[in-house]
C-alpha cells in the first residue's frame, strides 16, 4: 500500500521507470500495488525504502503468527510459567504469552493469550486440551476492536511491522517513536491525527478514527395499498 499524495500519478511513474512495471490500484487514501510474486514483493519494498516513499505491506495469511487464548488456568499462574510449560509438554515455539485483565478493575482473569509462530509444529496448539495437569480449552483469538492501528506511525490498517511510514510520536506528534520522546506528558492532549486537544491518537472517538461500515442491505420503504383501489388502477 503506497501512501496516496498530490503528485501520486508523478510516482507512480517514477516507480515504473526506476523499479519496474506495477499494477495499481485506488484503495481510500492509498494506491494498491501489485506484483507477480514473493520475490518481486520484496525488491519493490526494497526499492520503496530506499526511495524513502512511504508504504506498508500487508502479511500474507500463511505467514501471520498464530494467536490463541487458553482458558482454564489459574488466574495466579505467572505468564512465564504457563509459556515454560506449552515449551516443555508440547514444544511449541512461543513467541509470547499475555495474560488478559478485567477491563475496568484490572484483575486478572483465568485466560491467557498465546502468540507463536506459523509453523507445523505450532499448529498443534489446536489439539492442546491439558496443561499442568489440568483441563484447558483453546480458542481462537478474536480482536475486540474491528480496526488496526500502528504503533509507529499511529495510523490504521496497518501494524508496525509491515510499517514504512515514517515514525510520529503519540505524546509530542515527532518524528520517533513514542519510547524515544524526551517530553514530559502534556496536561491536555494532542490528537496527532485530527489536531484537536482533550485525547491521543488511540481515542476511538476521535473524528479520524475509521467508522465500521453498515453492511446491511436497505430496501425502499413499501408502498401502501389503497384499498380504494385495484392493482389495476395503481399500477
Amino acid at each position: 500500500m503506497l501512501k496516496r499524495t498530490d503528485n501520486f500519478h508523478e510516482v507512480l511513474k517514477k516507480i515504473n521507470a526506476e523499479w519496474g512495471q506495477v499494477e495499481s490500484k485506488l484503495g481510500g487514501p492509498y494506491k494498491k500495488l501489485y506484483v507477480k510474486d514473493e520475490l518481486e514483493h520484496r525488491k519493490l519494498t526494497k526499492y520503496l525504502k530506499i526511495a524513502d516513499l512511504e508504504y506498508f505491506t500487508m502479511t500474507r495469511r500463511s505467514e501471520r503468527p498464530i494467536k490463541v487464548v487458553i482458558r482454564g488456568i489459574p488466574p495466579e499462574t505467572p505468564a512465564e510459567y504457563v509459556k515454560e510449560s506449552l515449551i516443555e509438554e508440547y514444544n511449541f515455539e512461543i513467541e509470547k504469552v499475555a495474560q488478559l485483565t478485567q477491563f475496568k478493575t484490572k484483575r486478572p482473569l483465568p485466560i491467557y493469550q498465546i502468540t507463536l509462530n506459523n509453523t507445523e509444529v505450532n499448529k498443534g496448539i489446536w489439539n492442546v486440551n491439558t496443561l499442568m495437569l489440568m483441563k484447558v480449552t483453546v480458542r481462537k483469538f478474536e480482536r475486540k476492536t474491528g480496526t488496526i492501528q500502528c504503533f509507529n506511525c499511529n495510523q490504521w490498517h496497518h501494524s508496525a511491522a509491515g510499517c514504512g511510514y515514517k515514525p510520529r510520536c503519540i505524546k509530542c506528534g515527532g518524528p520517533h517513536a513514542k519510547d524515544q520522546c524526551t517530553e514530559k506528558p502534556k496536561d491536555v492532549p494532542l490528537c496527532i491525527n485530527c489536531k484537536k486537544e482533550g485525547h491521543v491518537a488511540s481515542y476511538k472517538g476521535c473524528e479520524m478514527y475509521p467508522k465500521p461500515k453498515d453492511r446491511r442491505t436497505h430496501f425502499p420503504a413499501s408502498r401502501k395499498v389503497d384499498s380504494a383501489f385495484s392493482y389495476a388502477d395503481m399500477a
